[in-house]
C-alpha cells in the first residue's frame, strides 16, 4: 500500500450527477486519517497553476475529482509543468472513459481505497501544437466529434451516455464524408473517411479486440485509426458500438502507428479532444512518452 503524506483532491463541482457538496464529503470521509485538501476547480483557472506548484507545496499525490475532462486538465497541468507529481482519478462525471481504462472500481466508495494500494507508471501524453493543448485519451475527428459538438453539458449531466445516443441519431443520418490527408512520421496516406481517432488510450474504441495489436499508452506512440468509406450499415455498427461498447469487427479500419501525426481534410472536419470540442483540423500532434505518472492498472 502506498503511503502517501499530503494529498491535493481538484475537484470539478459541476462534473456528474452529484452535487460538489456531496462529491466533497464522500472524498472527505474516504480521507480520513490522511491530510488532505480539496480545492474547486471553478472558471478557467485553477489546475494549471495548483499542479505547477503542488510539489513545491508538499503534495505528494494529486487526485482529479470529476470526468474526463477533469483528468485531462491536471494531466495538462502536470505535463506543462514537467511535475513528477503522481495522478489519481475519483471518477464522478457523467462519462469516465480513463477509469475504466485504468481499471478503476465502478463504485465511488470503493475508489481511494483502491488507490492507495496501487502502483504508479509512466504515461504518454499527447500535444496538439496549434493548441498547446495536452490530451490523455484521444482526438478524433468526424462522427464522434460532431456528436460531442453537438450533445449539451446539461444533457450529458442528467443522461450520461445517453445523451450521445439522443443527440447523435441526426448526425448519423447526415452521412458526412471527407477526404483526409494523413501524414505519419513523414509518411503521408489519403482516405475517404466520415470517422477518425488518434488514440493515446483504447478506452473511447468499440471492437479493440479486432485490432492486429494493443493500443499501449507506454509504447511512446500514438495510434491512428481511420474508418474508411463503406456502406450505410457499417456506419451504423460503428455508431452502435461506440454507444454500447460492443465488440464490431471493424474490417473497414485503416491504422497506423508514429510519434507525430498531421491531419488535412476536405471540408475541415470538427475535432473533439478527450469529450472537448476544439474546433476543426489541420491539426498536428505529437506523443511526449512518459510525460505523466498515473495511479491505476496501466
Amino acid at each position: 500500500m502506498a503511503e502517501y503524506k499530503k494529498i491535493l483532491v481538484i475537484l470539478n463541482p459541476v462534473s456528474g450527477k452529484d452535487s460538489g457538496v456531496s462529491q466533497t464529503e464522500q472524498i472527505q470521509e474516504a480521507l480520513r486519517g490522511v491530510q488532505h485538501e480539496i480545492r474547486e476547480w471553478q472558471g478557467e483557472d485553477g489546475p494549471g497553476e495548483w499542479t505547477a506548484r503542488a510539489a513545491e507545496e508538499g503534495f505528494d499525490l494529486i487526485i482529479a475529482a470529476g470526468g474526463d475532462g477533469t483528468a485531462c486538465a491536471v494531466a495538462d497541468g502536470l505535463a506543462r509543468a514537467g511535475s513528477q507529481v503522481p495522478m489519481a482519478l475519483y471518477p464522478s462525471g457523467s462519462m469516465n472513459f480513463l477509469a475504466g481504462e485504468l481499471g478503476y472500481p465502478a463504485r465511488t466508495e470503493e475508489v481511494i481505497p483502491w488507490v492507495l494500494r496501487q502502483g504508479v507508471t509512466s504515461c504518454d501524453i499527447g500535444h496538439l501544437e496549434e493548441l498547446d493543448r495536452f490530451f490523455l485519451i484521444s482526438v478524433s475527428g468526424g462522427l464522434h466529434a460532431d456528436i460531442v459538438k453537438d450533445t449539451p453539458r446539461r444533457s450529458k449531466r442528467y443522461l450520461g451516455w445517453l445523451a450521445y445516443a439522443y443527440h447523435g441519431i441526426p448526425i448519423l443520418f447526415q452521412g458526412n464524408w471527407y477526404r483526409l490527408r494523413v501524414s505519419i512520421d513523414g509518411r503521408t496516406h489519403r482516405w475517404k473517411s466520415n470517422a477518425m481517432i488518434i488514440l493515446n488510450m483504447a478506452s473511447s474504441l468499440p471492437g479493440t479486440e479486432s485490432l492486429p495489436g494493443r493500443v499501449s499508452s507506454t509504447d511512446g506512440k500514438l495510434d491512428v485509426l481511420v474508418n474508411r468509406k463503406g456502406s450505410f450499415l457499417d456506419l451504423v455498427k460503428l455508431y452502435i458500438g461506440k454507444l454500447f461498447r460492443r465488440k464490431y469487427r471493424l474490417h473497414r479500419l485503416a491504422r497506423g502507428q508514429g510519434r507525430q501525426i498531421t491531419v488535412h481534410s476536405r471540408p475541415p472536419m470538427q475535432l473533439q479532444m478527450d469529450g472537448e470540442s476544439i474546433g476543426k483540423t489541420p491539426v498536428t500532434i505529437k506523443v511526449l512518452p512518459g510525460a505523466v505518472r498515473m495511479v491505476g492498472e496501466v
